[in-house]
């Protein structure tokens, strides 16, 4: 589907994928639902069955499904960029820190938090190998996405650019979209994948 999208505007390949409502960002709002939704899946499915003790371990799934619905609503309704726009910019907040585009920090800290509970999922996953691949990838394309759109500057009219640096701001965007779309497929693959494990271990426990 990214590649329809970029095809079907070519030469202008971007216009599919860098603007706020553009198709990959319905895309990537519904790989991140579905994400959450999963996740949630294997909570309820671990819950039912065989909850486990420690606390960190049996919420995590949980915890993890609304974190993903909440980002698939920030990128449909562009929460976010609003709350940079109509609030951060106009109060001055995170506005004057170095090499992060003004009030375009909240990428920032969501990312260390997911560093920071990174090991937990990695406890929770590591019975599976291929999930550990596509977490772990999906972490680092995540992470690079991250740092990639803080630290853009905020541009609010591109007729101000010249033609260079109007080309350079959409490729920019255009890399910062694709690495961020990239990685949510990634992390919904990991967590579909441990999914079916769960259940596959679950059956298999019942036939017993």
């Amino acid at each position: 589907m990214i590649l329809f999208f970029i095809i079907s505007k070519w030469p202008k390949y971007w216009e599919h994928i860098n603007y706020e409502y553009s198709h990959l960002t319905w895309l990537s709002s519904v790989n991140l639902i579905i994400t959450g939704l999963v996740c949630i899946l294997s909570f309820l499915l671990t819950e039912l069955s065989n909850p486990v003790k420690e606390i960190t371990q049996r919420y995590i799934m949980g915890f993890l499904g609304v974190g993903f619905i909440f980002l698939s609503l920030d990128e449909k309704f562009q929460i976010h960029e609003k709350l940079r726009e109509n609030f951060f910019i106009p109060n001055e907040i995170g506005t004057n820190i170095s090499g992060i585009g003004a009030g375009d920090f909240l990428h920032i800290l969501i990312a260390i938090f997911g560093l920071a509970i990174s090991r937990f999922i990695y406890i929770k996953i590591k019975k599976s190998k291929l999930s550990i691949i596509l977490f772990t990838s999906a972490l680092t394309l995540a992470f690079i996405s991250v740092i990639t759109d803080a630290t853009s500057p905020v541009v609010r009219d591109d007729s101000l650019l010249s033609q260079s640096e109007l080309m350079r701001s959409i490729n920019h965007q255009f890399t910062e979209e694709i690495l961020e779309t990239t990685a949510v497929i990634f992390f919904g693959s990991c967590f579909i994948n441990y999914f079916f494990i769960e259940l596959e271990n679950l059956i298999s426990t019942e036939d017993i």
